[in-house]
């Protein structure tokens, strides 16, 4: 059975820095998408390139249902492994059954479910891992929100403590959870600041780190079910780990002419955003 993280972790990890910066016209018009709580308001992204100044790059197409509103596919390819996998969205109602597939195996295999509240939001996931000893474990993962904001997700069967987001004036101020470490309680936590630059919501979320879904790397990038977004985009992330500062991410951004995210930068790599097929 794959695991969800067979995509990678895409916002835990540093992802971004400059290159030069991708021309309004390679992006194309943002057209109308969202969900069933942020319908229109929400641009979709057809294709995401992840450019590292070290290591592989990584590039991501979206792909969305008839009204535009859902995505039901994600395939991410690294070109330098030749590697391919693609994640589906099969839904039924309130529910999906996630579908993964890779080159290696060349074989879909059903790697969980998920479960939307009445907004359109993730309100559970259960997922399947299998151990070094291939024996199948199935884990359970619950998102609450508070006014549309995602404000806390538990896993069972974890080491993870649940991770509790805060949020100020509309943006996520903070992320933290504990987790056990050879018997150790260690506490890692995630920061941010913003400026004055609208967040005009896509859907690839650039606000909420891969450590806030334990299990959901896979799901990292569907900003459509994990709530409201950030009014501001943010401008740094500083990682604390037992209050200590570990390290600061600064973010650097060029935006379309309506206000679309065309490129985000940091310190070893570069996302671009493409708005139509």
């Amino acid at each position: 059975m794959k695991r969800l993280s067979i995509l990678l972790s895409m916002f835990a990890v540093a992802v971004m820095t400059g290159c030069d910066s991708p021309a309004e016209e390679e992006n194309g018009g943002a057209g109308s998408g969202g969900n069933s709580a942020i319908t229109d308001a929400v641009h979709p992204v057809y294709r995401m390139d992840v450019t590292h100044n070290e290591g592989s790059d990584i590039s991501y197409k979206f792909r969305y249902d008839d009204s535009g509103k859902h995505i039901v596919s994600l395939e991410s390819a690294i070109d330098e492994y030749d590697y391919t996998s693609v994640t589906r969205l099969v839904r039924d109602g309130n529910k999906a059954t996630i579908i993964l597939w890779d080159s290696i195996d060349e074989t879909e295999e059903e790697a969980g479910t998920i479960t939307f509240d009445s907004d359109g939001y993730l309100s559970e996931l259960i997922y399947y891992e299998v151990d070094d000893e291939d024996e199948m474990s199935e884990y359970r993962v619950t998102f609450t929100y508070n006014d549309g904001y995602l404000v806390k997700v538990e896993e069972s069967g974890k080491y993870k403590s649940p991770v509790i987001l805060e949020w100020k004036d509309g943006n996520l101020a903070s992320v933290t959870y504990s987790y056990s470490d050879s018997g150790e309680v260690e506490t890692r936590s995630f920061s941010y600041s913003y400026g004055d630059k609208p967040l005009v919501p896509i859907t690839v979320n650039l606000s909420d780190p891969a450590e806030a879904v334990t299990a959901g790397d896979v799901l990292s990038a569907l900003t459509e079910i994990f709530g409201k977004q950030s009014k501001y985009l943010p401008e740094s992330c500083t990682v604390r780990h037992n209050d200590e500062t570990s390290y600061v991410e600064t973010y650097k951004y060029t935006l379309n002419a309506d206000g679309t995210v065309a490129a985000r930068s940091e310190d070893d790599c570069t996302m671009k955003f493409y708005y139509s097929e």
